[in-house]
């Protein structure tokens, strides 16, 4: 279902591009303008703009120009009804596509995630509470729930099963030394060692249905055989992340409803200590699971699945609680797990997030950037752990970013070096963090691997590879001057090699790609010839006063527009203001094709240029300035009068190919004369 143009325009009025557009990069204002690092090509001084009062934005590079959709489309590569679904969440508008509520369902999703995650957490309230107390709490709560089932004719609740579980949790938990406020700040809680703990609390006690409950991957469907006999009826699960371990069996003559009969829900997590994982705004959209139990057939951490809501490739763990001190401090330090960033957070570090003991992802580091240029990698610390961490790395030095790594003693991570050695110890090593170059130097010394020529063949190699991510064409030859002076290498060798590796590479500014970029932005730069005669009147349109709005738009004749996209463009506007009594551009934006657009936000967004008008002087033309010196009006008379001349010399010129009588010609020159003499007077 196509949206209408009221409620695109609610969206856009709900989503300020200047919030929206610094959540994807960093913004700086600079008097009433807004400047960043263009994110659509390599860009090193800033030269994106950006309109609080336009609602637009326009690259004086690239050409890359829009409204809040138009931004979002090309920043994640969505479609428009993605960006608008995106945006109407995020300002909790109602979006319906096709007769169903979008944004309902994405609703729906969070309050599901969001009472899983209460029910966990308070799974684990009684964790500092004396057994007895706790164990008194666990059996009021099973009356509680025993009445509760009996209603709705399902199985009781096993207290003692819990309380034994509870116990086993809670020397866990005080074996990890997690701190009781910080179960509280980060939702930390516990899954039932049960197929439908959770299934059962959402059944009898919050209004979602089982469906739902799949949808946000909390709950997986199974089909069970009916064909075997009941002690040989087999579950398979639509779903290879759900627990299927052999020492715990569901229950496959549970009493169901007619049309349930193949199937059963049960639950994703079980017996595992759960990590809500919140996005930027702190809101929950998904789960990781750490197993307590000894089971060779369990996986350590299992995750949520993808869902509306969640894309593993695009969160990173703890950012929400991150980011202002990532800001204050302009860097962030990057763990693998959940416990290595609540043991540093415990701690008082707080500017740290986690990729979730996965590979790092272009999303994630993009993520990063819009806070800190900055990052302190403290992964495993050793060859092999750099090795599994390539890909992040050359995906941090691709986007400009500034990367160090900490060495932490062996067999050693985050979380237990804090634990066993105290804050004072730990910022120790980090102050004693280094390029990641040096870091590999050091690796490779440490392992006795500089002693052949081979080795110093492969790390030299290793390190050429990551300098050819580096965007910076000067730092890179600074580093490549630096190994040659080290190591007494021709310094062409090194050039060489870092050719072939930039041919290899082809996110580097030396790749081919890159070319094409470049001499796309050139081309951007040179073809556009539009008369600025018909870009002084989108100008006035877009910023000039009323009365010169109206001027033009009875005194305007449309075949004095000669430019085909800057005639769609007016007729755009001078509808808009017809109807509505006032122009705004975003919503002129969602009308015009893509090179329109683009030439309307450029004049939209400060600053923008314009030479001196024709003869007329008295008309102050600012750059980069105040325009409370233009006499729109008279501007607008001025420049009616030069587009009447424009156009009659057009026509002149046909006029003269079409071999038409003298007559003719000299009566059009007359006119022009005419015009001309008047804008002398």
């Amino acid at each position: 279902m196509k949206l209408t143009q009221e409620k695109i325009s609610e969206i856009a009025l709900a989503n300020d591009i200047i919030d929206v557009i610094s959540n994807y990069i960093q913004v700086k204002q600079r008097g009433k303008s807004y400047l960043a690092l263009c994110p659509f090509h390599p860009d090193k001084n800033p030269s994106l703009n950006i309109s609080r009062e336009k609602q637009v934005y326009h690259c004086f590079a690239c050409g890359a120009s829009g409204n809040v959709f138009i931004f979002l489309q090309n920043y994640e590569k969505i479609t428009f009804a993605e960006a608008a679904e995106k945006l109407a969440a995020r300002a909790g508008i109602s979006l319906v596509f096709k007769g169903y509520d979008t944004s309902t369902e994405i609703s729906k999703l969070l309050e599901i995630n969001k009472a899983a995650a209460k029910y966990y957490n308070k799974n684990l309230i009684p964790l500092f509470e004396p057994i007895e107390q706790a164990n008194k709490k666990i059996s009021k709560f099973k009356e509680y729930s025993d009445k509760k089932r009996r209603k709705k004719g399902n199985e009781s609740f096993d207290g003692s099963v819990f309380i034994n579980e509870y116990e086993f949790v809670r020397e866990y938990v005080k074996k990890r030394n997690i701190k009781k406020q910080t179960i509280n700040k980060f939702g930390i809680g516990y899954a039932l060692k049960k197929w439908n703990g959770l299934l059962s609390y959402f059944i009898s006690e919050e209004p979602f249905t089982k469906e739902d409950i799949e949808k946000a991957g909390l709950v997986v469907k199974a089909h069970i055989d009916l064909s075997l006999d009941t002690k040989e009826k087999k579950v398979q699960t639509t779903d290879s992340l759900i627990d299927l371990s052999p020492n715990d069996k569901p229950n496959l003559n549970e009493k169901s409803s007619k049309e349930d009969k193949k199937y059963r829900y049960y639950d994703r997590f079980r017996g595992r200590l759960m990590f809500p994982v919140f996005n930027e705004t702190g809101k929950v959209v998904a789960f990781g699971g750490r197993v307590l139990y000894e089971d060779d057939t369990l996986g350590k951490y299992i995750n949520s699945p993808e869902t509306k809501i969640y894309s593993k490739s695009k969160i990173l763990y703890g950012l929400n609680f991150a980011k202002e001190s990532i800001k204050s401090q302009d860097y962030v330090i990057l763990v693998e797990g959940y416990m290595d960033l609540i043991a540093l957070s415990q701690a008082g570090i707080n500017n740290v997030v986690a990729s979730s003991g996965t590979a790092l992802t272009e999303e994630q580091v993009k993520l990063i950037s819009r806070y800190t240029r900055n990052i302190v990698l403290m992964y495993d610390a050793d060859l092999a752990g750099i090795k599994a961490a390539k890909r992040g790395i050359e995906l941090i030095l691709s986007e400009g970013l500034e990367l160090t790594v900490v060495s932490l003693p062996e067999g050693e991570d985050p979380d237990s070096l804090i634990n066993k050695e105290g804050k004072d110890k730990f910022i120790m090593f980090l102050e004693q963090r280094k390029s990641i170059i040096s870091f590999i130097t050091s690796l490779y010394e440490k392992n006795n691997l500089l002693d052949t020529p081979e080795g110093k063949i492969e790390m030299i190699k290793e390190i050429i590879n990551f300098i050819s991510f580096i965007p910076d064409k000067l730092r890179r030859a600074f580093l490549i001057k630096e190994i040659a002076n080290t190591y007494n290498i021709y310094e062409s060798d090194l050039r060489d090699e870092l050719d072939n590796a930039l041919s290899k590479n082809k996110k580097s500014v030396g790749s081919e790609s890159f070319a094409k970029e470049i001499k796309t932005i050139k081309a951007h730069k040179i073809q556009r010839k539009t008369p600025l005669e018909e870009l002084e009147l989108l100008e006035i349109f877009v910023n000039g006063t009323r009365d010169a709005i109206e001027y033009i738009e009875n005194n305007l004749e449309f075949d004095m527009i000669s430019d085909k996209d800057i005639y769609n463009i007016m007729l755009v506007l001078m509808n808009e203001y017809l109807n509505e009594g006032k122009i705004e551009v975003f919503k002129a934006l969602n009308m015009l094709n893509e090179e329109q657009a683009k030439i309307l936000a450029k004049v939209s967004v400060p600053p923008y240029e314009l030479s001196a008008v024709g003869n007329t002087s008295k008309i102050e033309i600012t750059v980069m300035g105040s325009k409370s010196q233009i006499n729109y009006l008279q501007w607008s008379k001025d420049l009616v009068k030069r587009l009447k001349i424009k156009s009659l010399e057009r026509r002149k010129e046909v006029a003269k190919s079409e071999g038409v009588e003298p007559d003719l010609l000299i009566e059009i020159q007359k006119q022009i004369n005419s015009l001309i003499k008047q804008n002398k007077n």
